[in-house]
């Protein structure tokens, strides 16, 4: 028996590679192509994303190829579908939210 994924479910959106950038503005590409960078800072909230605050820590940050998310070393994770939904933060203006980091 195939079991059919829901109608919402889109793999294309599964992350294929991610890189961490030093301002929390990972770089990450989806399996539909497209490459986006987007500003995760406003979304570390909460005790499992703690961790993530400290920038060596965030460095490690990478894609988990069967979940096609993207997951920190302490389980916490970014659905693809909510970081497509997230606006696209060119590489200047993520040089601009780490300046914006380092003053707050």
């Amino acid at each position: 028996m195939k079991i059919e994924p829901p109608e919402q479910y889109n793999a294309t959106l599964y992350f294929k590679d991610g890189t961490p950038l030093e301002n929390f503005c990972p770089k990450v590409a989806f399996r539909n192509g497209e490459i986006r960078v987007f500003d995760v800072m406003p979304y570390l909230n909460g005790p499992i994303f703690e961790p993530l605050h400290d920038p060596k820590y965030f460095s490690l940050v990478a894609v988990d190829d069967i979940s096609g998310s993207i997951f920190g070393l302490n389980g916490a994770d970014f659905c693809p579908d909510f970081v497509y939904s997230l606006p696209d933060v060119s590489i200047k203006e993520a040089a601009t939210v780490k300046i914006a980091t380092e003053l707050a």
